[in-house]
């Protein structure tokens, strides 16, 4: 019996060790813009650009020019185009690509017209993510807050899509794409100021992703701000604490 506290001692402290141990980081960002630069984004560095999970830590944007992507990001206006990172993702992680747009009344009013953010295997930058840049699970919204229509696209193309509408009203909005390389078939999820939109869609084949960025269709008017690509931990670890917390209290206990 006298030998049983320094067991509890020895047993508190490897719990001790488990529940740090199991507390997650959060989440790690890749990438991250807030275009408080001046002229063209083309060439410049983005803010964070960590080289981890399929980033670049070498990575400048490629964007259209002569019209330009802004710095202060602002979009060619009157023409399509988009602005893109090297990103190629790696199993076994789940990406979470995060952007805010605000939408101004588009030179052409109709729901053809619209901002978007996603992923992509090529970089044509004068084309858009529903064009020969092959995008992925991406998401846009219509420039003209008015129209209050925004449409996800899951597949290589626009004649591959799958739509869905949600109202807006005129400001800012958040979109966010998770893209999940967990499991051995891939999935991707879509968020408007984040409440899930559609139901998450599970890739038969899972894509050739060689960029993230976002992109415009022509007459479009708008701007982005807050763009962020980052990976989040795993739920398991938090649930690993919640379970050694218990045994914490009870060796404090039985210690004394």
């Amino acid at each position: 019996m006298k030998n049983r506290p320094i067991i509890n001692r020895i047993a508190f402290a490897a719990v001790i060790s488990l529940a740090w141990a199991a507390v997650p980081l959060g989440a790690e960002i890749l990438y991250s813009e807030d275009f408080e630069g001046t002229g063209e984004l083309n060439g410049t560095t983005p803010d964070i650009r960590s080289g981890d999970f399929g980033s670049s830590a070498s990575a400048t944007w490629q964007a259209r020019t002569s019209p330009s992507f802004s710095a202060a990001g602002g979009i060619p206006g009157g023409n399509k185009g988009s602005a893109l990172l090297a990103f190629t993702p790696v199993s076994g992680q789940l990406y979470e690509l995060s952007v805010d747009i605000l939408g101004t009344s588009s030179s052409v009013s109709n729901d053809d017209k619209w901002l978007g953010v996603g992923f992509s295997q090529n970089a044509d930058l004068t084309r858009n993510f529903s064009e020969s840049n092959n995008g992925y699970a991406w998401m846009s919204v219509v420039s003209d807050p008015d129209l209050g229509q925004g449409v996800r696209y899951t597949g290589a193309s626009l004649g591959g899509s799958d739509a869905f509408s949600f109202t807006r009203e005129g400001g800012w909005i958040n979109l966010k794409v998770l893209l999940d390389t967990r499991d051995t078939s891939w999935t991707a999820s879509w968020f408007v100021n984040d409440t899930q939109v559609s139901t998450t869609h599970t890739y038969v084949t899972n894509p050739t992703i060689n960029y993230v960025g976002y992109s415009v269709e022509q007459n479009s008017k708008g701007t982005y701000d807050n763009f962020q690509l980052a990976v989040i931990p795993e739920p398991g670890s938090l649930i690993l604490l919640g379970l050694a917390l218990p045994l914490l209290f009870f060796f404090r206990r039985t210690a004394r």
